[in-house]
């Protein structure tokens, strides 16, 4: 049991951290993944393939990246921030438009976590001194100001092993560069690099990739659609057959007999029908009987499995890891606006929480370093946000603020008549027109013009006639 021991107020357990988060591993190479092929630079590999070749999966990758690009970001300033940590905040803002690339480059870059499992980007600075022919130190301020350089990606493929602490803490990752012989291998300390992880994984550094469980779906569809090929080739060509005599085949066949079989096999392996076709063999006949024949056998042209059904089941469980199933919508002569709707919602909200990964590590890493470097206080650092994913449906919006007015349960004022504004992606108001007059209250008296009761008999001429 540890020890409790008091030294002050403070017991000597305080900061001793006595377990590890159990990760598999031998010597910095990560060993959580099961499966042989998805391990270390082999897997990596396979990710790729997967996120380059299936156009199922390439095109729920595109409309992540592509929607992640139309995200606006900014920075909010600390609570209760004085005019110079507000100043400080819009300069901070302007750094991440200062860097090599434009911001939207590294938010796709960022997102490369959901591939690969985890992205690693080194952080690079630069002192703000204007403009320079270098464009890694270059800057459109002149201010001094240290700022991001660049956040470049250190590709996944390149990652040889990490460095690991006692209890499984990464101190830092080792980086083996293609075609470097003069310094192949890199170390790059934790405190230099952002590693952003799709999915924690139990404290693995390598994350897990979203696609890890779309593998098997992906694996049956490649190799199914390849022997879809090879018969839709045998259909159209006709299945090759070579008839040469038994003793061509025997075991113990001479080495000339041998060859005859083995230049047979190789003509049927690569006939193929196309502008080329054709094969010139011996024609030899023996006691009446031809020794060689060459012949395609004619195929029924149909299967007893439908593939093309089979093809589609499976890409549409690779869609729906990444929850952007919704785009095999009315492919399939299914589907209604209310599903689609939904799926929608599903797909933003968890496009969102990949988003909040970026902004949660910037946040907890990337800008308390920022502020240490320029010499300001890290527990009053800016906190980078990120806006709506998708814009407000229009009609659900105007239907539901209708109904709260009609209700009175909000005001028509001009606050809303702003957020209108905003919402629709209208042009304020000119200042200088006349305000907006609220609605004439609403007519209550009852039908029939019934007198009204409470009221005098000089208000009310209907009381005396009754």
């Amino acid at each position: 049991m540890a020890s409790r021991k008091k030294t002050g107020k403070r017991y000597d357990v305080i900061g001793t951290e006595l377990g590890s988060i159990g990760l598999k591993q031998t010597g910095g190479f990560i060993r959580e993944e099961f499966l042989r092929e998805l391990q270390g630079p082999q897997g990596m590999k396979v990710y790729r393939e997967m996120r380059d070749n299936p156009a199922p999966l390439g095109s729920a990758l595109n409309a992540i990246e592509m929607l992640a690009r139309q995200v606006c970001w900014e920075m909010e300033p600390p609570f209760e921030a004085t005019d110079e940590e507000k100043k400080r905040t819009d300069r901070v803002q302007t750094s991440l438009h200062d860097m090599d690339v434009p911001w939207t480059e590294y938010i796709a870059s960022f997102l490369s976590m959901l591939v690969f499992g985890f992205a690693p980007h080194e952080i690079v600075f630069k002192v703000c001194e204007g403009e320079k022919d270098d464009p890694k130190t270059s800057s459109r301020y002149d201010d001094g100001m240290i700022a991001w350089a660049k956040l470049p990606l250190r590709p996944q493929e390149t990652v040889y092993r990490w460095d690991l602490g006692p209890t499984g803490e990464v101190l830092g990752l080792f980086q083996r560069v293609p075609y470097d012989l003069q310094k192949g291998m890199r170390y790059i300390p934790a405190a230099k690099f952002l590693n952003f992880k799709a999915k924690a994984a139990g404290g693995n550094p390598e994350g897990r990739s979203v696609l890890r469980s779309a593998y098997f779906s992906w694996y049956f569809a490649k190799r199914i659609q390849e022997l879809e090929g090879i018969g839709i080739e045998r259909d159209l060509a006709g299945l090759p057959m070579f008839q040469i005599p038994a003793e061509c085949l025997a075991p113990n066949a001479s080495a000339d007999l041998a060859a005859v079989a083995e230049e047979a096999k190789n003509i049927v392996q690569s006939v193929r029908n196309d502008d080329e076709a054709g094969l010139v063999i011996p024609s030899q006949i023996v006691d009446g009987q031809q020794l060689y024949k060459f012949s395609l056998l004619s195929t029924g042209g149909t299967r007893a499995v439908d593939t093309n059904k089979i093809i589609e089941r499976l890409e549409r469980r690779m869609t729906q890891v990444l929850l952007t199933d919704f785009i095999m919508l009315g492919h399939e002569g299914v589907g209604s606006y209310a599903l689609s709707s939904d799926k929608t919602a599903l797909f933003a909200t968890a496009l969102g929480g990949w988003l909040d990964i970026i902004k949660d590590l910037i946040n907890l890493q990337a800008m308390p370093q920022l502020m240490r470097v320029n010499g300001w206080p890290a527990d009053r650092a800016p906190k980078l946000k990120h806006g709506d994913i998708e814009k407000q449906d229009l009609a659900r919006w105007g239907d539901f603020v209708n109904k709260m007015v009609a209700a009175n349960i909000i005001t028509a004022d001009d606050n809303l008549e702003g957020e209108a504004r905003k919402i629709g992606e209208i042009a304020p108001r000119d200042p200088s027109s006349p305000k907006r007059q609220p609605p004439a209250a609403t007519n209550t008296k009852p039908a029939g013009g019934a007198p009204d009761e409470g009221k005098p008999p000089e208000e009310n001429p209907g009381a005396e006639a009754a």
